[in-house]
């Protein structure tokens, strides 16, 4: 079992990032903030939603590109790799994170 995780942040792959920024925004009453590489990063409580371009024919595919949620967690990196191990989850590693998928497929990221 991994240590301690809480929502990192939500990705979300848009048509029209402006447009979806604007709803996520004006609508749902989130905040511009900071945010590490492209797309428009909102808050969303103590979390990120983070709004990435997608061409209209762009298949959204793994290591976070598009939709995927993602979760800190509180070990190192060397802890969470040995973890997923034990459980026999297949995982990238990327610099500090780590990219799994659940039974369904969907991508989940580890940022450690």
């Amino acid at each position: 079992m991994l240590s301690s995780i809480h929502v990192d942040h939500i990705g979300i792959a848009a048509r029209d990032p402006g447009a979806s920024a604007a709803f996520y925004r004006d609508v749902l009453g989130l905040v511009p903030v900071p945010g590490e590489g492209p797309g428009v990063h909102l808050g969303l409580g103590g979390a990120t939603l983070v709004i990435g371009a997608r061409g209209a024919d762009e298949v959204v595919g793994p290591r976070g590109r598009g939709e995927h949620f993602a979760f800190r967690v509180a070990g190192g990196i060397e802890e969470t790799t040995s973890a997923l191990a034990t459980a026999g989850v297949a995982f990238e590693r990327v610099r500090n994170r780590l990219y799994v998928q659940d039974p369904d497929g969907y991508v989940i990221e580890l940022v450690c």
